[in-house]
This record gives C-alpha cells, structure tokens and sequence, in this order.
C-alpha cells in the first residue's frame, strides 16, 4: 500500500515500483512481481536492483533461462557487484548444470575478495540449497576445493555457518548425514574448524536436547549459535 501511495504521488518512481515487486515476491504474487519490475526497467533500463529482483522472481516461476539472462544484465550494468555473479552460479547448480556452474563459481570468486561480506551472504544461499537436498560429497568436495584454490575457505565457512538454520528444519536423518559429510571433507582446512564446531553442536542439540551442548561452546560461539537456531524450529517442534 506504501508503495501504491507512494506511485500514485509519483508514477515514474522507479523505487516504488521496484520495492512494490519485492513485497509481491514475498507475498508470493509472482505476476504480479514481475509487472512491477518490468514497470521499473521500463522506466530506468539500466536498474540494477530490479534486474536481480526479476531473475530471483523468474526463477521461483520456473523461467530459469530467464531468470540467468536477467543476472547477466545485471553483470553488465554492475561488473563489480558480487550478487548476481553468485545468483547465477546458484542457478546454475539448482538446474543441475553442475559444470557450469562450477565455472560460474569461479569467475565469482576470481573476482571478488572473501572478505566482502556479500560473498559470504551469497554463499549462504548456495550452501543452504545443497542443504536441501540430497547428500551430494562429490559437489560438496568440489566447492571445498574451489573455495579453498580461491583463498576464500573463511566465506565458505561463514556460508555455512548461515546454512545451518535451513539444516536445522530438516530430518534428523539428514542433518546428521551432511554433519558427517561436511566434517570428513573440511576436517582438514582451519578455515572451517569453527563452523564445523557450529555445525555439529547444532546437529547434537537436536540429537539430546541437551541444553549442556550449548553451553559447552565459548560463550561468542553459544551466541552465534542461538540466534541462528532461533531462526528455525525443527520439523517434529513444528509438528506439535
């Protein structure tokens, strides 16, 4: 309604038709969302922010070839923006285009610093969708490898760190499955000790109930841990 208000006072805001489309995507009115990012592209061609709002709409519709080459016009107005060259590696990976994706990944990562933290959200994302299905070690051990080539190990671990919320929503079963596999094939890199540590203390929570897994970790890590299984209840809590 804000940003009806908002175009009505102003037809041609370009911020208000942008925004009006995030709030449909979160509304789940995809037509919707997508008239008002092309309102706002119609109005303002080069508008980075709405390119990326239209592929991330375009891919929840299913319009995956549409969804890349509306990244890649972001790429082209913005080249030095992480975000899109991260959203198309992500799609890239969901449509099981494996290789290209892993090509993607790493024009990203030769791009940009793993200290931006941009990097680490996208990452993020891209964990959280492994999460989400099946164990997969062999992609797993391929993005080790490439972050690790990249000197970019502390994004991945922080990604992962961020993915533990969307872990922690799954069966027990599959927690502990990706626990085991994250720790065979990350045990080695010191970069991702401190979220393996994270990553496990979840996985034994939701094993014991155990408050005492908690608070056995420093109290910095015991925080970081709360306030992301804050952001997610487990299926069988869900359940009751």
């Amino acid at each position: 309604k804000a940003c009806d208000k908002a175009i009505q006072l102003k037809p041609d805001y370009v911020s208000a038709w942008n925004n009006k489309g995030v709030a449909l995507d979160k509304m789940g009115r995809y037509e919707e969302a997508l008239k008002a990012c092309d309102k706002a592209i119609q109005l303002e061609p080069d508008y980075v922010y709405t390119w990326n709002n239209k592929g991330i709409v375009l891919d929840k519709m299913g319009r995956h070839e549409e969804a890349e080459k509306a990244f890649h016009r972001s790429m082209e107005i913005t080249p030095e923006d992480p975000y899109p060259f991260f959203k198309s590696t992500q799609l890239l990976f969901k449509l099981n285009r494996r290789d290209e994706g892993i090509l993607a990944l790493d024009d990203a990562l030769s791009r940009f610093s793993a200290s931006e933290k941009q990097v680490a959200d996208c990452t993020g994302e891209i964990v959280r969708d492994l999460f989400n299905g099946p164990s997969d070690p062999d992609l797993t051990r391929t993005l080790i490898e490439h972050y690790h080539t990249h000197s970019a190990l502390d994004a991945l671990g922080q990604g992962l760190v961020r993915a533990i919320a969307i872990l922690n929503a799954q069966s027990l079963d599959k927690a502990q499955t990706w626990r085991d596999t994250w720790q065979e094939l990350g045990g080695k890199h010191k970069a991702l000790l401190l979220p393996l540590r994270l990553l496990d203390a979840a996985v034994r929570h939701r094993e014991t109930k155990d408050p005492r897994i908690l608070l056995q970790l420093p109290i910095e890590e015991r925080k970081v841990l709360e306030e992301i299984l804050e952001q997610t209840e487990s299926p069988e809590e869900e359940s009751n």
